[in-house]
């Protein structure tokens, strides 16, 4: 899921193309938690778009990978086409 807002707001959450398997008992070992959140990306942050330049800027605020920077700016080019 990629949502980008109207106030200047994206959120995005992937999750792996797979079923987790049951836990052992109710709760879940640290193992089989650790297993269960494994492949899953999700973050949030701010976005400007720059229309002139043809540029999308992406800071990220918050994010469950492990080593990416909070507040990295990430900057990506696009160019729209028909009436989107």
């Amino acid at each position: 899921m990629i949502h980008y807002d109207t106030t200047g707001h994206k959120a995005v959450q992937i999750a792996p193309d797979r079923r987790r398997p049951p836990f052992s008992g109710v709760y879940a070992t640290p193992e089989e938690a650790q297993a269960a959140g494994l492949g899953y990306i999700a973050y949030f942050g701010t976005y400007s778009i720059d229309e002139r330049a043809g540029a999308v800027t992406i800071i990220a605020r918050a994010t469950s990978i492990q080593g990416l920077a909070i507040s990295c700016g990430d900057t990506s080019s696009w160019r729209m086409t028909g009436s989107r």
